[in-house]
């Protein structure tokens, strides 16, 4: 048994170096949601007279795989919010086989007491590769722990009545990629009942069963796979310049000479022309039009998310008017985090929020449809400007 264990700890240990290696950075932002999972294996229960790890003079132990174990299926769904927190519900069925050493048959061996239980639990799941090495869509192999609580009915069988206990659990889990929708996983989970639960009390002031599974996990996603270089680096278009166009100065043109026609005799003196001034037109100097064109960025101080300057709201209100002068028109909304504050799980959600702000004022305060929005947020793992001070904004496209 303990050769069982140590290579069990093993694998687990080498799972959680391998979780920390990736294959390259992707740009596929992340995305909460639900899945499902199933799995198989084998639960060994531990109570009174197991307790192999105690030495004690004339104390009969037994313990072993064979008399020990039993079935254990399972059933489950879950929802992941963040790249690291999310919760499950979990529905068991386990078949307990508990050698009675009180009881010894005719060949030697201990009396063998089975029942079944059914169990119902809800896990907090917390993804360590995520939290300690970065979100990584990349990395083949995640490590996460969990711990929860749950309900355990044991059917009557072999003893003399049903037994309703509290659950106490807690385990790890190892998941392989096959591929961006579906896992295949190994895990390991302790699970602690109540003494009475083999309806026999004595020794311990609990009851154990220990379950090794192995099963898959579906991830229902969306159909968004690797975001394109054009929809995650901003295009910085240069601003349009307004040519002012010159005043032209009237332009007064001189009088033709007044011309006297020499008199001559028995003829009236030609008509003198009268001065004439010709004025051009002037060209009247145009007001440049404030331009609604995007692209649009809303800069964010230091770890904030709210919108609370007058910067901010006027670079949304230029969105909000192009959106309004064009109602056929869609924009993609882009959160960022720079990376040298904070750390790249921290930064998702500080450019996530960001994106959620700005799309939330777009709707709320300038009646934009929901559905001519498409939000993305990508941390820290895009710099759009060279100065990481300017990488704390979202921008509209």
């Amino acid at each position: 048994m303990k050769k069982v264990i140590l290579s069990i700890l093993s694998f687990v240990l080498a799972l959680n170096v391998y979780s920390q290696s990736s294959s390259g950075k992707s740009t596929e932002p992340f995305q909460p949601g639900w899945n499902i999972s199933a799995g198989a294996g084998i639960n060994l229960y531990v109570a009174e007279g197991n307790e192999f790890w105690k030495n004690e003079p004339n104390k009969v132990t037994a313990f072993s795989l064979k008399e020990n174990g039993g079935f254990v299926g399972r059933i489950g769904v879950g929802y992941t919010f963040t790249t690291v927190i999310g919760v499950r519900g979990i529905y068991a069925h386990l078949q307990h086989h508990w050698p009675d050493v009180r009881y010894k048959n005719a060949d030697g061996s201990f009396r063998d007491v089975s029942f079944d239980a059914d169990n119902l639990a809800a896990d907090l799941m917390v993804n360590i590769s995520n939290w300690w090495a970065g979100y990584n869509p990349n990395r083949k192999i995640d490590f996460s722990v969990f711990g929860g609580t749950g309900l355990a009915f044991r059917d009557k069988d072999a003893l003399q009545s049903t037994k309703t206990s509290l659950i106490v659990r807690m385990g790890a889990q190892a998941d392989y990629k096959l591929s961006r929708t579906l896992d295949i996983n190994l895990s390991i989970q302790n699970n602690f009942v109540r003494d009475d639960y083999n309806g026999y009390v004595a020794h311990t002031p609990y009851e154990l069963y220990t379950a090794f599974t192995a099963g898959f996990t579906y991830h229902f996603r969306g159909k968004a796979g690797k975001a394109r270089l054009a929809d995650v680096v901003p295009v910085i278009e240069p601003k349009e310049v307004v040519a002012e166009q010159a005043v032209v100065e009237p332009v007064k043109v001189a009088p033709a000479p007044e011309r006297v026609a020499e008199p001559i005799v028995k003829k009236e003196p030609a008509p003198v022309a009268p001065k004439v001034e010709v004025v051009a037109e002037p060209v009247v100097k145009a007001a440049p039009e404030v331009s609604t064109d995007l692209p649009v960025n809303i800069f964010f101080p230091t770890n904030k998310v709210t919108i609370d300057n007058d910067t901010q709201r006027q670079a949304i209100a230029r969105a909000a008017e192009y959106l309004k002068a064009n109602p056929k028109a869609t924009v993609s909304l882009c959160g960022y985090a720079d990376k040298t504050t904070g750390s790249e799980a921290l930064n998702m959600n500080l450019s996530a929020k960001r994106a959620q702000n700005v799309t939330k004022l777009l709707v709320t305060q300038y009646g934009i449809s929901r559905n001519r929005i498409k939000a993305n947020w990508y941390g820290d793992t895009v710099q759009p400007f060279k100065q990481d001070n300017m990488n704390r904004l979202v921008v509209i496209k």
